[in-house]
């Protein structure tokens, strides 16, 4: 297993680097790397769509810039209006899979166990610090992954719209640089909205009850991740 397998994702030390040039190339051997764990491998298939969707925003560009012959127009009050509408959805994709994601979250009803924490030096009389820990990770991972599923595609989703305004505007004839600001905008929200397993499923799970995984059971990082 390779710091890209990690069930938690890259490492801090992992993500850090020693440059803007290393810290890219780890993030993408970590994107395109095919989970080996038992509780990655549905994960991989929201990672798909997210690159699917990153990579149609480039489509956008080239029918934009290559395809698309319409008579040029003058920038008017159409582009203020669109540009108010892609700052809604800008908006909108940040807080609606928030919204459905913490409405969802009740429904996974996990077992949760209580453990005295062995790292945790008590004096006397002094009450042992306990560790709430779930009872069985990969089942709750198996529950959180249609909740927080739906979330990450809608995510997606009014990212991926922004730069499809860049095609309507392209179509009207506006000026390209216009079009140029809607799909780079719509690609960067996309690029920003990468899946990730720890800030998707475990941080909001975690944070919702009040407990932890279990790495051992669900996959640790591994050494490489953690060296340099």
């Amino acid at each position: 297993m390779n710091g890209g397998r990690s069930l938690f994702g890259p490492s801090e030390s992992f993500q850090k680097g020693a440059g803007f040039g290393p810290r890219l190339f780890r993030w993408l051997r970590y994107l395109l790397c095919v989970p080996t764990h038992p509780s990655h491998a549905k994960f991989f298939t929201v990672r798909i769509l997210w690159g699917a969707m990153l990579m149609s925003t480039l489509i956008y560009a080239y029918v934009a810039f290559s395809v698309l012959k319409a008579e040029p127009r003058e920038t008017d009050t159409m582009v203020m209006a669109l540009t108010g509408i892609a700052a809604v959805i800008l908006v909108l994709s940040f807080v609606i899979p928030r919204i459905l994601l913490k409405a969802g979250l009740p429904s996974i009803e996990p077992e949760i166990l209580e453990e005295v924490d062995p790292t945790h030096e008590t004096v006397f009389r002094d009450a042992p610090r306990t560790t709430r820990l779930f009872k069985d990770p990969l089942q709750v991972m198996n529950d959180a992954y249609p909740v927080v599923f739906t979330p990450m595609i809608l995510r997606f989703a009014l990212s991926e719209a922004i730069a499809v305004i860049g095609i309507v505007t392209a179509s009207m004839g506006y000026p390209k640089s216009i079009s140029a600001a809607f799909i780079a905008g719509g690609f960067v929200r996309l690029v920003f909205a990468v899946p990730t397993i720890r800030d998707d499923i475990i941080k909001p799970v975690e944070t919702h009850y009040d407990a932890t995984f279990s790495a051992e059971q669900v996959g640790q990082p591994s050494a490489e991740a953690t060296e340099a």
